[in-house]
């Protein structure tokens, strides 16, 4: 019992708390990352947020990133009257990368571990629906490669959404329903290559596993 209250006495006063300052203070370094780093051509911020953004996951950090999404709406909606965000395109494809590594994880287990195989099946579907918790501890992390290859092709994703600026108007599913339902999703009416950022996170994840 004495354990149990002073590990939650300590995690309240301490843990806690400074998790919460790195997750603020690693939203910030993102969001000055992806402001000063994008340009034609060449979207670096885009990048390495990409790059990073499920290992944030991994972690917990990413929730760090929702009072610095809600404050550039509502900041950019006071000065421009236009509201957006470059977070959620990047969650987005981030999400669709792990549930294509899973897919692309099935193939390989087909014959080799059919229970692990149906588990892929289905977190990669929650995956691409907006949840990467199951197919990140369940099947990418373990298997390491799949998650390195979903961290390159969102990388891959994230230089074209920096490149081209693609930015959401709102805070929305991370997923493909994202897509659907908000359908003024791309502030700068660049649907077609929001689309093709989450091709180029779709194929290299699901090809590298059978590789």
């Amino acid at each position: 019992l004495f354990t149990v209250l002073g590990s939650v006495f300590f995690g309240f006063l301490f843990i806690g708390p400074t998790g919460r300052y790195i997750g603020l203070g690693l939203a910030k370094a993102m969001n000055g990352l992806y402001v000063y780093t994008n340009y034609k051509y060449f979207g670096f911020g885009g990048m390495v947020i990409g790059f990073i953004y499920p290992f944030m996951v991994l972690t917990g950090l990413h929730q760090g990133l929702l009072p610095i999404e809600t404050q550039l709406i509502t900041i950019i909606f006071k000065d421009f009257k236009h509201s957006f965000t470059w977070i959620t395109p990047i969650a987005t494809v981030s999400n669709i990368a792990q549930g294509m590594a899973g897919v692309g994880m099935m193939f390989l287990l087909y014959k080799k571990a059919p229970i692990t195989m149906s588990k892929a099946g289905s977190s990669a579907i929650s995956a691409n629906l907006g949840i990467t918790e199951p197919i990140l501890f369940g099947i990418n992390l373990p298997a390491k490669f799949s998650l390195l290859a979903s961290a390159i092709a969102s990388s891959i994703a994230g230089f074209w959404l920096g490149m081209t600026h693609t930015v959401a108007n709102s805070i929305g599913s991370a997923s493909w329903i994202g897509i659907v339902v908000q359908f003024d999703y791309v502030t700068n009416a660049n649907y077609a290559q929001y689309l093709a950022d989450n091709k180029a996170s779709d194929l290299f994840p699901q090809l590298t596993p059978l590789i």
